[in-house]
């Protein structure tokens, strides 16, 4: 899958926008249940996110459809963070 940063969308775009990111969080192992969350800015590989109290990294993020308008769709696969497991 193909994953647009901000400024390539804004060129996709062919305006100056604020993009809303529509990220579907989902925990790789089904240890804690994922979530939808909406940003203004795009997950990336190796940050860590935090849900329900618990820390995790994130080690993909993949586009489910192409940017529309002001919105990106992104699925983002986590693992629990191991300095949190400790």
């Amino acid at each position: 899958m193909v994953y647009f940063s901000y400024k390539q969308h804004l060129k996709r775009v062919g305006r100056a926008t604020i993009v809303i990111y529509r990220v579907s969080y989902i925990v790789g192992d089904d240890s804690s249940p994922g979530v939808i969350r909406s940003q203004d800015h795009p997950p990336q590989v190796g940050d860590v996110v935090q849900l329900y109290e618990m820390s995790f990294v994130i080690v993909d993020v993949a586009e489910i459809m192409p940017p529309k308008n002001d919105e990106s769709f992104l699925i983002v696969t986590l693992e629990l963070c191991q300095a949190a497991a400790k």
